[in-house]
């Protein structure tokens, strides 16, 4: 089933036509035309002492994750934030049903428009820069699709089939928005996984589906909870590190016009600098998720992040909530993984016979 889902996105990757370049939430198309037309700062194109300190600082702290994770025997602090927050995993179909549904009704009422749009003007798809208006009339019905999906999600009726619906709109918009999609279709794919796996979880209305669609979710209900969140995260993380790449490293400019433009707090001081520590920030973040490392203190930071820039920026604080919902989940779920134990476990098994639960206290109380 994954192997179809990737082939099937490669397919459209390889055969899609742009409509348009990407365009920030936060920066009118002239701003952007301006600073596109800079050059890069100094500290992206020459070898500077502040840029090749950072990139040290960083890699060694990513370094020194990796090694302790996967390289040495479980520390104290890395056991305390593996495992789930048993009692409340249940949860975590219904936050990413919620949130991807007021994702796509507020894109396609168009309640948070970018910069310089009134609200209900322009509709968009799923984010704030993908505006329908911008592409073939003939495409404009995806905006009633998109609201269908989004009323269908919220219902929680028969949720495994919606994901599949949204999983068929999601392609349809990659095909016509082409590389300006990217930017959010990993993280919609992992979400379309994970409901297709688990079902809409508590809070949706229940009505009764045909005997073969009930035999398939139960089926499906059988699978562990770890493996669509382990699925999750690497798309998630895969999606945190393209943002960081492509907007950050390979367009600066706009970083730091954005910076500049709403005066950040502390980071106008040194925009250059600080739009570099963003982006290594946004990296590292995305290597941790998928990696599975620390993944509740990254997700918690990063949950921050989206606020603190909402609060500063004129975008509203739902625009992000899909990305919301995906932190929530790792926050509650951990990281998932795609075999029976974890990797702290096996690391104790290998180091003596004692009980599971027995050696884990003893890491602990050390």
């Amino acid at each position: 089933m994954i192997f179809l889902l990737c082939a099937f996105t490669f397919a459209v990757l390889v055969f899609y036509e742009p409509a348009f370049a990407h365009e920030r939430w936060v920066l009118t198309p002239d701003q952007m035309l301006e600073l596109n037309a800079h050059p890069k700062p100094k500290i992206y194109t020459d070898t500077t002492l502040e840029g090749t300190l950072m990139l040290v600082f960083f890699g060694a702290i990513l370094a020194f994750l990796i090694r302790a994770h996967y390289f040495q025997h479980p520390a104290k602090w890395l056991v305390l934030f593996s495992g789930r927050v048993q009692h409340l995993t249940r949860l975590i179909p219904s936050i990413l049903r919620l949130t991807l549904s007021w994702s796509l009704i507020m894109s396609a009422l168009a309640l948070s428009p970018r910069l310089g749009n009134s609200p209900f003007v322009y509709p968009t798809i799923f984010a704030a820069d993908l505006e329908i208006i911008w592409v073939d009339a003939k495409w404009h019905w995806l905006v009633y699709a998109e609201l269908f999906v989004g009323l269908w999600l919220l219902s929680g009726i028969w949720t495994r089939m919606a994901a599949i619906a949204t999983f068929a709109f999601m392609n349809v918009a990659l095909y016509i928005f082409g590389e300006a999609f990217l930017a959010y279709y990993p993280t919609l794919l992992g979400v379309v996984i994970y409901l297709f796996f688990r079902g809409s979880g508590p809070f949706a209305i229940s009505i009764a589906c045909p005997r073969i669609f009930r035999e398939i979710g139960e089926a499906l209900g059988d699978i562990p909870l770890r493996t669509p969140q382990y699925i999750l995260r690497i798309l998630a993380g895969l999606n945190f590190i393209y943002l960081g790449v492509w907007f950050k490293i390979l367009q600066p400019n706009l970083a730091v016009g954005i910076v500049t433009i709403y005066d950040m707090p502390i980071m106008s001081l040194a925009p250059e600098f600080f739009t570099l520590f963003m982006a290594c920030v946004e990296i590292v973040a995305g290597i941790v998720i998928m990696a599975g490392i620390l993944i509740r203190p990254a997700s918690l930071f990063l949950l921050f992040a989206f606020f603190f820039f909402a609060t500063f920026l004129p975008e509203s604080y739902d625009a992000h909530m899909t990305f919301y919902g995906v932190l929530l989940a790792f926050i509650l779920g951990g990281p998932g993984r795609l075999h029976d134990k974890g990797i702290y476990q096996g690391k104790l098994q290998e180091a003596n016979n004692e009980p599971f639960k027995k050696r884990i206290k003893n890491i602990i109380s050390r």
